[in-house]
């Protein structure tokens, strides 16, 4: 990289960097991750070389680092031997993550602390991916590290396949759609024979002391994913750069390593669940509404007012019933950045058993949708075995990686008030993912009652 780059950016060259540009320029770099195929830092020089902004030459970040109050330990001193969380809470990072893979990313989205962080990623519903991670834990492994490269190319080849199978299948059954939306679609329903190896990108905002505790719980992972801890580790360097002094306390503690550890022990699925084909995702909604609760409340204003992109008040969080779900994992990806529910995740398991596409569950007969179900059951077979003999092998951390988008996910949460309405006003918009579509309509059904339990509310608040 020439030198005048380094005036954008924390490195010229690691997976893991910091954007140095104004605060809202970083957001809008980031944002375009999802619908674009090139890299932060290559979009970045290209609105730099075409003159799209402009953004001084003077590497401000190395003046600041050589001025008193960093040189003489004032940051220090009074962000951390002072004990001042506050100056924490008020610095912001913003950090471009590159080739990491899905299974990482996911971690990153269900971090003790995650309703402190956003983040924004690659999606495979727009974009076909490049390449896949191999975890450095398969080095001393080589029968094994074979095996999950055969399964891995196996399956990006499957992959390709099917991206030529759905066209087809999709273009004759909705005759009316563009090229460019049936492409779209048939990426969306190819990529459930992805492996959470696959590589993403991902940009995230956080306020440091999140940040600091975000990495104490990711260093915790150290004994299960090398991927997961050299990144922390990465990150952690970045941001010692831009927050000098301050990044602290970021060390693994014995109560998160204590939840980590339960984290990485399987749940057992009983044994007529166990690989099960499903058609369908399950919802399964218990308990009761506190009708009391709800008659004692006061000062929640005119609900009738709100619109779709209102939010109720906070203390609907308070209400709510339990919520079990069995979705594929490219749904459950989805569904946990919605991160005002409190969720009880799982390891990844390939004896939760697997999801047929809904548009391959539409007309399994079809010559074309046969053979789709033919190659979707083979790469599941695949992943089954490999999973088996990572596990088998005590390599509990790297079993995940192999684990396909259409395999069955267990979340389990308390389907609070606040943030069912949001989720069930935004997901069932006619252009919400099918399968996360299908999830919001049965628990709209679930928690429809309360229309009629609270005076001028409505749990979906779409406008059409």
């Amino acid at each position: 990289m020439n030198k005048e780059y380094r005036n954008l950016m924390t490195n010229p060259d690691k997976d893991v960097f910091i954007p140095l540009g104004p605060s809202v320029l970083n957001a809008m770099l980031m944002s375009k991750v999802s619908r674009q195929k090139e890299g932060f830092r290559d979009d970045l020089i290209h609105m730099v070389e075409e003159d799209l902004v402009n953004l001084p030459d003077q590497d401000i970040l190395s003046q600041f680092k050589n001025s008193f109050v960093v040189a003489n330990g004032f940051m220090e001193k009074w962000g951390v031997n002072y004990g001042h969380s506050s100056i924490k809470e008020l610095d912001h990072i913003q950090m471009c993550l590159e080739n990491r893979s899905r299974w990482f990313t996911e971690i990153i989205e269900t971090l003790h602390n995650n309703q402190y962080w956003s983040y924004i990623e690659y999606s495979l519903r727009y974009n076909p991916p490049k390449d896949f991670v191999i975890p450095s834990e398969l080095d001393q492994e080589p029968t094994l590290r074979e095996a999950y490269l055969d399964f891995c190319r196996y399956a990006f080849d499957q992959y390709e396949k099917l991206q030529d199978e759905f066209q087809t299948l999709l273009a004759e059954r909705y005759p009316k759609k563009s090229e460019s939306d049936i492409q779209k679609l048939a990426f969306e329903n190819a990529r459930n024979v992805l492996p959470l190896s696959t590589k993403a990108n991902m940009g995230l905002a956080v306020n440091l002391r999140a940040f600091c505790d975000g990495l104490s719980e990711l260093m915790c992972h150290q004994a299960y994913s090398a991927e997961i801890a050299e990144t922390a580790t990465l990150m952690k360097e970045e941001g010692e750069i831009v927050s000098p002094g301050m990044v602290r306390h970021a060390d693994p503690t014995p109560y998160l390593q204590s939840y980590v550890n339960a984290f990485y022990q399987p749940i057992d699925v009983p044994a007529e669940k166990k690989r099960k084909i499903y058609a369908h995702p399950v919802v399964e909604v218990t308990g009761e509404f506190d009708i009391q609760r709800m008659k004692n409340m006061r000062g929640v204003g005119d609900l009738s007012l709100m619109t779709r992109f209102s939010n109720v008040p906070t203390t609907f969080t308070t209400i709510g019933k339990d919520v079990s779900l069995l979705m594929s994992e490219a749904c459950h990806h989805q569904f946990i950045r919605h991160r005002t529910f409190d969720y009880l995740t799982y390891l990844p398991n390939v004896d939760f058993g697997l999801l047929l596409p809904p548009e391959l569950a539409k007309d399994r007969e079809h010559p074309v949708a046969k053979s789709i179900e033919e190659t979707l059951l083979a790469v599941y077979k695949r992943s089954c075995t490999v999973y088996d003999q990572l596990m088998e092998s005590g390599l509990i951390g790297v079993a995940p990686y192999v684990v396909i988008n259409a395999n069955m996910r267990q979340l389990d949460f308390f389907g609070n008030l606040f943030a069912m309405t949001r989720f069930i006003t935004l997901r069932t918009e006619k252009h919400a993912q099918d399968e996360i579509r299908s999830i919001a309509h049965q628990l709209d059904d679930a928690y429809r009652e309360l229309d009629t339990l609270i005076p001028g509310f409505h749990v979906n608040r779409q406008l059409d």
